[in-house]
């Protein structure tokens, strides 16, 4: 995970610079997952930047990963603009797209993440306050202790 962390800072990094926002990833400890590195920095990529879009100049985004016996949890979240409790069933949707949604978006990112993680073993889900912020929540379950 650790280089997946490392991997999304450096992508984003000139991004948040430019907007003005902090990007932190963090993780615990070594944390090992058995996944598709290319596709599983595809997804997270694609959550992150998201909240990077959507969180004004002086706003955080954070990358968390923790890791136990059942699962590894990664928990993006952001102090940005939020979405509309109308629109959080959907934003999971290919070719769904928010009001406030950029012009250049074409409403794949986080229907791709989403698959992405399924196919990795894994659930994924969000929760978001207009003003407040959004959380997704990532959980995927271990393979190496059965």
């Amino acid at each position: 995970m650790k280089d997946i962390l490392r991997d999304i800072q450096d992508s984003l990094e000139i991004m948040a610079e430019l907007k003005g926002v902090q990007l932190i990833c963090q993780s615990d400890a070594v944390i090992c997952i058995s996944c598709d590195k290319h596709w599983m920095m595809e997804a997270l990529l694609n959550i992150a930047k998201n909240s990077v879009e959507h969180t004004n100049e002086g706003g955080t985004v954070k990358v968390q990963v923790v890791q136990d016996t059942i699962a590894t949890y990664i928990h993006v979240v952001d102090d940005g603009e939020g979405i509309d409790s109308e629109h959080l069933p959907y934003i999971f949707e290919r070719f769904y797209k928010a009001d406030n949604a950029s012009a250049n978006s074409v409403g794949i990112g986080l229907a791709m993440a989403k698959q992405i993680i399924l196919k990795q073993n894994g659930t994924i889900t969000a929760a978001s306050k207009k003003g407040v912020g959004t959380d997704f929540y990532i959980k995927l379950f271990r393979t190496d202790t059965v």
